[in-house]
């Protein structure tokens, strides 16, 4: 006799927890309780009712039947609200369900909440005008990361099994990092972004991807939208460890975050036999702000639309002055968040023709040589994020988002894993980068990370 789990009341019991915590940790914008437990409930008499020959077809036709997820604030749900974090778009509902959501849905999954991103999605904490700031779980004082955050945070207290969330600088990775739990950058195109696409840049940069608490739930989802899963025998050859040069504006690697990755090496190399090799990240790191202005607006400003380059998105309804508008957000006037405020100012430039095609031409360049350096067995171990959470707002004196915004230029998939607490207990983080297309295999080496870990406790 088959025993499966009572779905409703896993849904139940995720959703209580999910009520409980967030009144901590602002996490949650949008429940949908009645409607997650309505859609539990069909699932358990759907599966009284199947023969055998309908239960094993399950697995193929809908893989995730009955699993609670999450989603960020940015993926449209029909008939409910969509924001962005954004104070002009506040009244905005849905008319169509993206695609990414319809396909986990379709698959069997039940979307039991919306979280919080910072404004617009542009910035290392979820603090937004409308929801206001994300607490971490482990200290509700510090960052839960950004723009995934509400994701990162909910996971991590236990409040959703697993979130999907976007990637273009690290907002996967970020909240992961800083909420200990497991973040996937994928490959560009692993999941559709299809329905984003303003600018073409951003199918080359920006991806979606899932949060989620334990590493091999990763699998869930990239079953869904790949068939690149198994690497059974692969091995990995080399191991490249970055030289930690110091950046202007980008904080240097602490020292527990570097025995956090450092045991990670250890870990590998036993396993695999592996090479060392040491690598400079600094050019890229270096170039890498002028980089993303200049690549990812290109395209718009080619087309004399300057409200879909980085700076304008911010100016999508009201034009401001990052000198004038601080003061607007010390009195409480300001309908943008200190993090947005400040990245806007970061982002608004420009570059003569000569200059903007230097750095797009970078681009592949570094493209080229960095998988010539991975080629297809070889990966990049370093920490995710300079050390543990910072308090709130802490991050906007420095460009941290260089250490994860790379690999987004890169298009290279990365998987963050936590490992370890800093002095306060706030979690650490270590990042694996693979070759481009090994979303899988940066996946097994999480969970044999993890297994590693469970035997040593």
């Amino acid at each position: 006799m088959i025993t499966w789990l009572n779905f409703e009341q896993t849904c139940r019991s995720k959703s209580n927890v999910l009520v409980k915590v967030n009144p901590i940790i602002n996490a949650v914008v949008e429940l949908y309780k009645e409607k997650a437990l309505q859609k539990a409930e069909e699932v358990d008499e759907y599966l009284e009712k199947c023969d055998q020959n309908e239960l094993n077809q399950l697995e193929f036709s809908k893989p995730l039947l009955g699993i609670p997820f999450t989603c960020k604030d940015m993926f449209d749900v029909k008939d409910t609200k969509t924001t962005l974090g954004n104070w002009w778009k506040k009244e905005n509902v849905s008319t169509t369900t993206h695609l990414v959501i319809r396909r986990m849905i379709d698959a069997g999954a039940i979307l039991i909440a919306k979280t919080t991103t910072s404004e617009d999605c542009m910035w290392i904490e979820s603090s937004n005008p409308l929801n206001g700031t994300t607490g971490n779980p482990y200290d509700t004082r510090k960052n839960a990361g950004g723009s995934s955050g509400g994701e990162g945070a909910l996971i991590a207290a236990a409040g959703s099994l697993l979130g999907i969330g976007s990637d273009f600088a690290g907002s996967i990775r970020i909240p992961a990092a800083l909420n200990g739990v497991y973040g996937l950058k994928t490959t560009s195109g692993v999941l559709p972004l299809s329905e984003f696409l303003d600018n073409p840049v951003e199918s080359k940069m920006a991806v979606f991807g899932p949060i989620t608490r334990f590493p091999e739930d990763l699998n869930l989802v990239l079953k869904l939208f790949t068939k690149e899963l198994s690497n059974q025998n692969r091995r990995v050859k080399t191991i490249h460890i970055p030289t930690f040069a110091r950046v202007p504006w980008m904080e240097h690697y602490s020292i527990e975050a570097q025995e956090s990755s450092r045991s990670i090496v250890t870990i590998l190399q036993k396993a695999f036999n592996a090479n060392i090799s040491y690598i400079n990240l600094s050019k890229i790191q270096s170039k890498y702000i002028d980089i993303l202005v200049a690549y990812f607006n290109d395209y718009p400003l080619k087309n004399k639309n300057r409200k879909a380059t980085l700076a304008g998105f911010y100016e999508e309804h009201e034009k401001f002055h990052w000198i004038t508008e601080i003061p607007k957000w010390f009195t409480g006037k300001s309908r943008h968040s200190l993090g947005s405020i400040f990245d806007y100012h970061a982002l608004d430039r420009m570059y003569d023709d000569e200059k903007k095609n230097e750095l797009i031409t970078c681009v592949s360049e570094f493209r080229a040589d960095f998988d010539q350096i991975l080629g297809e067995d070889s990966i990049i171990v370093h920490p995710t994020w300079p050390r543990g959470a910072a308090f709130h707002h802490g991050e906007i004196p420095y460009f941290n988002y260089i250490h994860t915004g790379i690999y987004n230029i890169l298009n290279l998939p990365v998987v963050a894993l936590p490992y370890g607490v800093d002095n306060e207990g706030m979690p650490l983080s270590v990042s694996i980068i693979g070759p481009n297309g090994s979303d899988g295999w940066l996946v097994e080496l999480a969970e044999m990370i993890e297994r590693e870990k469970e035997a040593h406790k």
